[in-house]
């Protein structure tokens, strides 16, 4: 009897020390998953809006914007400094104008600075500029933000100082 204890005391040890546990995989974190290289897939808004106001009077022009010929890369780095560059084509079509206006603009950027994950935002800091990027998808491989800018600014026009104030949502589609 006491044999029997005995090798049954060894092997609950055995089995107990011999049970291997499945390895956990973690899910890779924010910063994991948005670090390295992203190519622009699309870049576009369709809320575009520009408000010119003098002595109380506005005139309000909106706008879409939607890129092409697309050669531009972001470089998200593990030591959170970033490089942004390239080029691409913007298509501006004025809505609010009759005929519409369709323009061409191409755009040709460099910028680098820092980054950080804040919440759901991706916040990109180059010298004084700032800018708050939503993610709305993050995966290994694709990568889509919002961007939300309001600006006013005083301009000189015909003598006149004027307030212009332009407010869009720029919604931005990368790849790795």
């Amino acid at each position: 009897m006491k044999k029997i204890g005995i090798l049954l005391l060894l092997s609950v040890v055995i089995l107990a020390t011999s049970c291997k546990k499945d390895p956990v995989n973690p899910q890779p974190t924010k910063e994991e998953l948005i670090t390295g290289d992203w190519h622009l897939e699309s870049f576009s808004t369709d809320d575009g809006m520009v408000i010119i106001g003098l002595a109380g009077a506005t005139d309000t022009t909106t706008f879409t914007i939607q890129s092409k010929n697309e050669n531009y890369q972001l470089e998200l780095n593990e030591n959170k400094s970033y490089t942004a560059s390239g080029q691409m084509t913007l298509v501006q079509t004025t809505t609010s104008t009759d005929p519409v206006e369709v323009e061409e603009i191409s755009v040709d950027t460099t910028s680098s600075g820092t980054w950080v994950i804040d919440g759901d935002d991706l916040v990109l800091t180059s010298g004084d500029e700032v800018s708050n990027n939503k993610i709305i998808e993050l995966t290994a491989d694709k990568l889509k933000m919002e961007t939300v800018t309001a600006d006013t600014v005083q301009e000189e026009v015909f003598g006149f100082m004027v307030d212009v104030v332009t407010k869009n949502t720029v919604v931005s589609v990368f790849k790795k």
